[in-house]
């Protein structure tokens, strides 16, 4: 979970320093996953102190002295952000619709106006199942994969 700046909140079950260990070496407060995991490169999930899983057996995650959960506030505004960026891709994805039933059955890609800011918005298409990408330029905007 790599957070960038239009990034709100952190997600519930997450300590707020993680950072995507295929990404990063390292999560925000500097701790190596590598070193943290015994030397392994391959890290188990299940046993670093990244995540938060209620009901766990005590002793079953490494300790991590910079571990800190999410507050409830940090959380609400994680899902809040979470829900806006999902009601603009669907607003976005209801203009670009003409876009859609143009191309479908064959693959394309373009550059059209976004209908939500009227930056530029890049669109893909796929042939063979009919899945979209749509990434536009305009910083906090919109970009999806189906």
């Amino acid at each position: 979970m790599a957070k960038t700046a239009s990034d709100s909140g952190f997600a519930p079950d997450w300590c707020v320093h993680f950072r995507s260990m295929a990404r990063h070496q390292t999560c925000e407060s500097g701790i190596d996953y590598t070193v943290l995991n015994g030397g392994s490169e391959y890290r188990r999930m299940y046993q670093l102190p990244c995540f938060i899983r209620p009901g766990e057996k005590p002793g079953q995650r490494l300790h991590c002295e910079h571990f800190r959960a999410p507050t409830d506030e940090e959380v609400a505004l994680y899902k809040q952000s979470a829900e806006d960026r999902e009601s603009l891709v669907k607003s976005v994805k209801a203009g670009i619709a003409p876009w859609r039933v143009q191309h479908q059955g064959r693959s394309h890609a373009e550059i059209v106006v976004c209908p939500a800011c009227k930056g530029r918005l890049h669109l893909s298409i796929a042939a063979h199942n009919g899945h979209m990408k749509g990434r536009c330029e305009t910083g906090g905007c919109v970009n999806w994969a189906e």
